[in-house]
């Protein structure tokens, strides 16, 4: 698995945004507060941020460093251990799969979870982020979320406690990518297919890609 640093989010979310919304994302310049602005015309902003807590990105990290690399499951585990992580390990024929925990995920969990995200991120629109016509979260989520499951997180959000709120959210849930329209408190929904997918996988980590 590649190393990816934050840089590679900010243009995942840029070309799945223009390829499956709308084009006029693929003008948005790579900034800080948020990522994705819009530097012509103002009206487009996006933050991008991944949708995972500490351990999980310990997890993550914990597999970037130490998948390929041919080691055998009492190493994994010893490593793993080492960084305060009880995963899951299994090895045979030639491959290994790994999870983070013994047990069944909680979506109940994870819902909560992604709410707290949002409402951190509304915390810093407040704060010291540059505002456009249009303000934008975009979420890499780590779950498997149906429609009624976004439904169900954005009504536990509390928008009303924020001055300055973002009129869109998207939630990218493997292959399926949620908008969050505020003004029209609507919620679409677009399945990316696989090819589209590995396109701009492939795309993102281009380091000549922008």
């Amino acid at each position: 698995m590649k190393k990816y640093d934050k840089n590679y989010y900010e243009k995942y979310a840029k070309i799945i945004l223009s390829k499956i919304v709308d084009s006029h994302y693929s003008k948005l310049t790579h900034k800080d507060r948020p990522d994705l602005q819009d530097l012509e015309k103002n009206k487009y902003g996006v933050e991008v941020t991944r949708g995972i807590s500490e351990n999980e990105g310990n997890f993550y990290s914990f597999l970037n460093d130490n998948m390929g690399e041919g080691k055998d499951k009492e190493k994994l585990l010893s490593i793993a251990n080492k960084r305060k992580l009880d995963p899951w390990i299994s090895q045979g024929d030639g491959f290994t799969a790994y999870s983070i925990s013994h047990g069944l995920q909680d979506v109940n969990s994870y819902k909560k979870d992604t709410i707290t995200y949002i409402e951190k991120k509304m915390i810093k629109l407040n704060k010291n982020y540059s505002l456009f016509n249009s303000n934008e979260l975009f979420i890499f989520l780590n779950f498997s979320y149906n429609k009624r499951d976004i439904e169900e997180i954005i009504k536990k959000v509390n928008f009303e406690k924020y001055d300055k709120i973002f009129d869109k959210i998207y939630l990218l849930s493997y292959d399926t990518l949620f908008e969050y329209n505020r003004n029209k408190n609507s919620i679409e929904e677009y399945t990316i297919s696989h090819e589209d997918l590995f396109q701009t996988k492939r795309l993102a980590q281009s380091p000549h890609s922008d």
